[in-house]
């Protein structure tokens, strides 16, 4: 796969900003205290039923906010994906992988989920696609003979597909894949994902019902 950086575009440093802006963070602190809010009006509200008048109510909200805390950490990257995020902002590049493909399964969607397609390139290399964004993709009339994944370097954090050439067919369509196996190739934890040769054996078990 050739990789190569140019200058991001407004668009793509928009984004990045509005990841670490500070109107971001305090739209999610107020959701996380309104939630807890809710919480807690609601274990009062049960501990009250019971005749327990100590605020005791208050140790499972506290355990709940620790547990929202710690996974809404992992659910947007935390201050660790922030810091990476900034350092995109000031490098001021995006990474842009073009990708000729030889075969490519789509795998169909899981409820709202979007589809995903495991790619093998000319060069030999398997990639996985996956998420939401690719359906707006797919009504472009992905796959194509050539295109390009465009990403921030640091943070990963994708900007989409830039369409290089025509549209090429599908090699086969597959029915969604078991959850465990979707998350041990990547496709439920990022939009671009190259494969190692740890999860280039898992293909086997993906192609076995082919």
């Amino acid at each position: 796969m050739q990789r190569e950086t140019r200058k991001l575009t407004k668009r793509e440093r928009d984004e990045l900003q509005g990841v670490v802006a500070w109107s971001t963070q305090i739209g999610r602190a107020f959701l996380f205290l309104l939630v807890l809010f809710f919480v807690g009006a609601i274990f009062r509200s049960l501990f009250a039923l019971v005749a327990i008048d100590t605020p005791i109510w208050f140790v499972p909200t506290a355990i709940l906010a620790y547990f929202l805390y710690r996974r809404a950490g992992r659910w947007t990257g935390g201050q660790a994906f922030r810091r990476l995020v900034r350092q995109d902002i000031e490098n001021g590049e995006a990474c842009v992988t073009v990708i000729r493909p030889v075969d490519v399964t789509e795998i169909e969607e899981l409820e709202d989920e979007g589809p995903s397609y495991i790619v093998k390139t000319d060069e030999n290399d398997w990639v996985v696609l996956s998420g939401q964004e690719m359906v707006a993709h797919k009504l472009r009339g992905f796959p194509w003979a050539q295109f390009s994944v465009d990403e921030a370097p640091h943070s990963s954090m994708f900007f989409g597909l830039t369409r290089m050439g025509d549209p090429v067919p599908l090699n086969r369509t597959l029915p969604p894949l078991r959850y465990e196996l979707a998350r041990d190739l990547g496709a439920a934890s990022g939009t671009f994902t190259v494969l190692d040769e740890s999860r280039v054996a898992l293909l086997d078990e993906v192609f076995a019902g082919e």
